[in-house]
């Protein structure tokens, strides 16, 4: 019996470390966007800001705000390093035409770019419907920067 106590114990703990960042209704989004993503056979992992998907080989963030509750605020990102074809300065030189033509947001950062295409809901069937071309946004705009 102390053996079982020790291990729900030991269980409960770690779930809460997972979690302790997002109230009820947060943590019931990560967990149903999970499920959406499961269905769509993306296996997400959980993250302390959200989830991590691959696609095509290549990492995803679903980055869920802790700041935001009705509607709460998520974002589906990508991190590109920097290198010798993606510099700060090609990256300063096209920054509008990113953000706009593509309808992602390119944000530069110290060792890398942050691409992302962000929305506000309250449910996440919102984010199910969405999730296709929040995706594709991010897709393309990496692609443009790259090319």
């Amino acid at each position: 019996m102390k053996k079982f106590l020790c291990l729900a114990i030991t269980c409960f703990l770690s779930l809460s470390c997972f979690s302790q960042n997002y109230n009820s209704a947060q943590e019931n989004l990560r967990r149903q966007i999970k499920s959406y993503l499961m269905n769509k056979r993306f296996n997400p992992e959980n993250q302390s800001d959200g989830l991590k998907i691959k696609s095509e080989g290549v990492t995803y963030y679903v980055e869920i705000s802790t700041d935001d509750i009705s509607p709460m605020y998520i974002r589906l990102a990508r991190y590109v390093k920097y290198s010798d074809d993606l510099t700060h300065k090609k990256l300063y030189t096209n920054i509008n035409q990113y953000n706009v033509k593509y309808c992602a947001k390119v944000t530069p950062l110290k060792n890398s770019i942050l691409i992302s295409a962000e929305m506000y809901l309250n449910e996440a069937s919102e984010f199910n419907v969405a999730f296709e071309t929040l995706l594709e946004q991010v897709k393309s705009t990496t692609q443009t920067l790259k090319d």
